[in-house]
């Protein structure tokens, strides 16, 4: 019978769990092993996770979200141009039933959103 998971960083059992990495990344004893265990349980208990301790700097995040702000706030049709291929790179819309452009089979497919910016 395997141990029961160590409890994730959080205060509430219905918020999004936090993993911390920082025990993993220092080369902590058993770390691998507990971060694998708090890993499996969350995302077969709960499916979302937020990860701490990873060492990206708050720049390169902010200038992600700051990036995906400015796509997102872009006309649909703009975003329509990079529609996911079948690779899965691209713009997934929501599915509105009444936009037929959502619908169609014949829309063109995009390459992936990198030469945004």
């Amino acid at each position: 019978m395997s141990a029961a998971p160590p409890p994730v960083n959080n205060s509430d059992a219905a918020e999004i769990p936090v993993l911390d990495l920082v025990p993993y990344l220092s080369g902590q004893s058993a770390a691998r092993e507990r971060l694998a265990r708090q890993l499996c349980h969350t995302l077969e208990n709960i499916g979302f996770y937020f990860i701490k301790g990873h060492g990206v700097p708050q720049s390169l995040i902010d200038a992600a979200f700051a990036a995906t702000a400015r796509f997102h706030a872009q006309p649909l049709d703009r975003k329509m141009k990079l529609r996911r291929n079948r690779d899965n790179v691209g713009y997934l819309p929501m599915s509105r039933s009444d936009d037929p452009r959502l619908l169609s089979p014949s829309a063109p497919t995009g390459v992936g959103v990198a030469g945004l910016g």
